[in-house]
């Protein structure tokens, strides 16, 4: 059996100057992983802004042109954006179907389909995931544990590739002012100073040596010798998480507030911003030597990642995706949860979901026993007799539109279950036939209820669809949600529905109380399968376009205990009328009358394309 292909990615990190070589490095390295097929994207030519291939290559002496691409193109699976703040310019500039990560984004776009934050960003921004040990190298060393510094502290300083604050000369002095001080710090302790120079620094740190320092060019895994030392001096970044995982005590002297803000956040010492004093710098040596001889950072052992962040992209089955109703590729992203994203379609409205892993439900028995049991406490069969009396009260409701001008009208209940709601309608004198997807439910119906029933997903296959002909009613209750893509459902329904017949369906409700008092709890609770989550107003817009009009809404889901305090001491058939008058009920019910065909036509011309 031949191996699945890996996972194409396109890793596009920042090059522009001042914003360090970090995001570089780390793509570099990610692209190494085994678990994916790989490549950095660096432009041919630089505006003078950013970093040239050239200078780049002086970074990782590992980096080469054959781990490069100079253009965008490609037949890639994934693009992933490592910028710190993507420019517009170069998002538009994806290819259309691009399906887009985006790691330690400032910026998040709705076109980004996945965020991750490997460092803890500042602000209340939606992110898919945050996760610092995917980013790290599993293979990193460890200090052992317990281990107590030699007679000669070593101190690291480092601040990544460039440096663009001078940071590491600001600490140097300090460090040389300490020395020269009675006693210095450490209580009196000597110290080794080593201090890391970057490629991309532009400027020569071996004037240091003459005080002792150790410089260290452009060292190639710097992750691998942080254990060796025992307080390292840096700023907020991927170094700092490094050091946690590498139990060595680290404390911060940050470029910016912004820095200090993530450093506190993520519980790091900080001994200065843009600047550092010889009080500070003693105080935090103090404190860093402290902890490295009782171990109190110890290594992070809240988990070895179980997964690198190439492999975690690699089980990541991202699509890019336009509208399920509409077709439209412009949309506004409402919350994101580590398996899921929800967005807004800005043309018709409809809420859908993006998934980034499978939900793994299939609809056989256990779907309708199981599952539904543990959300309603009795299994489908027994709630058969009460679903069978709501399937009556909506045949009240279709027979109030139509006035029952044809006495007996062909009916298609599409997700008909094991049939409660067919079993209503061949009682109230309509001629029902069913559709399921699962085997067990259509054999129940056609074989116990004597009704007969397909077993077939749907849209129904071009001749099955011809033998089923035409019905005056075309009903789905709690079924429309389940579809992936409702293009292909609604043409169906519609050249299924005869002229002036109806389409019936029930869904849960976007606008109503739940996600209106907390949407991102509305939305964390919606069924991984519901693809979908519809609204009066969406499904206006939506329904026009494939020839129908809505002569009906019903509010219903309405549950008292849902709504605000205040609401709650009305009087509870009051709350009932503001709740439909102002369609707040959890779900709702939607009875569309199918158009002309002249107009209909028309409107579906428009998506078909």
């Amino acid at each position: 059996m031949s191996q699945p292909q890996k996972k194409r990615v396109l890793f596009i990190p920042s090059l522009k100057k001042g914003n360090g070589s970090g995001h570089f490095r780390r793509c570099v390295r990610f692209c190494t992983d085994s678990s994916i097929q790989a490549k950095v994207y660096v432009p041919e030519r630089s505006d003078g802004t950013g970093y040239s291939l050239h200078e780049l290559a002086s970074l990782m002496p590992g980096f080469s042109k054959k781990l490069s691409v100079t253009n965008l193109g490609g037949d890639w699976d994934l693009y992933v954006l490592d910028q710190r703040a993507t420019d517009r310019a170069l998002l538009s500039s994806l290819p259309e179907h691009a399906a887009i990560v985006a790691l330690d984004e400032g910026t998040p776009d709705s076109r980004m389909d996945y965020l991750i934050d490997l460092l803890p960003g500042a602000g209340k921004r939606r992110i898919n995931l945050y996760d610092p040990l995917l980013g790290l190298d599993p293979r990193i060393p460890e200090k052992p544990q317990g281990s107590i510094p030699s007679d000669k502290v070593r101190i690291l300083v480092t601040f990544g590739g460039e440096d663009a604050s001078g940071l590491t000369e600001k600490v140097l002095r300090t460090l040389s002012d300490l020395r020269r001080e009675g006693g210095g710090p450490l209580g009196g302790r000597p110290f080794d100073i080593h201090a890391v120079q970057g490629p991309l620094f532009g400027r020569d740190l071996s004037g240091y040596a003459a005080d002792g320092v150790h410089i260290i060019k452009n060292p190639d895994n710097l992750s691998f010798l942080l254990h060796t030392y025992d307080i390292v001096i840096t700023f907020f970044g991927l170094t700092s998480f490094e050091c946690r995982k590498a139990g060595v005590p680290v404390f911060h002297v940050n470029p910016s507030r912004y820095h200090s803000r993530l450093s506190r956040a993520s519980g790091f010492q900080v001994a200065g911003t843009g600047n550092i004093s010889a009080p500070g710098l003693k105080s935090a040596l103090e404190k860093g030597l402290a902890q490295a001889c009782i171990n109190e950072t110890g290594n992070d052992k809240e988990a070895d990642p179980s997964v690198s962040l190439p492999e975690f992209l690699s089980r990541l089955s991202l699509q890019p995706r336009e509208c399920p109703g509409c077709g439209s590729r412009t949309r506004h992203c409402l919350e994101r949860f580590p398996e899921r994203s929800f967005y807004q379609c800005a043309d018709c409205q409809l809420v859908y979901q993006v998934r980034a892993v499978p939900h793994g439900i299939s609809y056989g028995t256990a779907y309708f026993f199981d599952e539904y049991t543990a959300q309603y406490g009795r299994t489908y069969l027994e709630d058969f007799d009460h679903i069978k009396e709501m399937g009556k009260t909506r045949l009240s409701v279709m027979e109030g539109i139509t006035g029952h001008k044809n006495p007996v009208p062909r009916l298609l209940d599409i997700g008909c279950a094991y049939g409660p709601f067919v079993s209503a309608a061949k009682e109230r004198g309509c001629d029902p036939v069913g559709v399921d997807i699962s085997e067990e439910a259509a054999a129940y119906v056609t074989e116990s209820l004597g009704i007969p029933a397909l077993c077939s997903p749907f849209p129904l296959s071009e001749p099955a669809a011809e033998e089923l002909g035409s019905f005056e009613i075309i009903t789905m209750w709690y079924v429309i949600e389940h579809f992936e893509d409702l293009k292909p459902v609604l043409r169906q329904v519609s050249r299924l529905n005869t002229d002036q017949g109806l389409f019936c369906f029930s869904t849960p409700n976007y606008r109503g109380i739940s996600s209106c008092t907390d949407r991102r709890e509305f939305l964390s609770a919606s069924p991984k399968d519901h693809w979908t989550i519809l609204s009066p107003g969406s499904v206006r817009k939506l329904l026009a376009a494939y020839g129908y009009r809505v002569v009906r809404m019903r509010a219903t889901g309405v549950h008292r205990q849902r709504f605000p305090f205040i609401l709650r001491l009305l009087p509870s058939r009051l709350l009932t009328i503001l709740a439909a008058s102002f369609h707040l009920g959890d779900t709702f019910e939607v009875y569309a009358r199918k158009m002309s065909p002249a107009a209909h036509g028309k409107k579906e011309e428009q998506i078909s394309t």
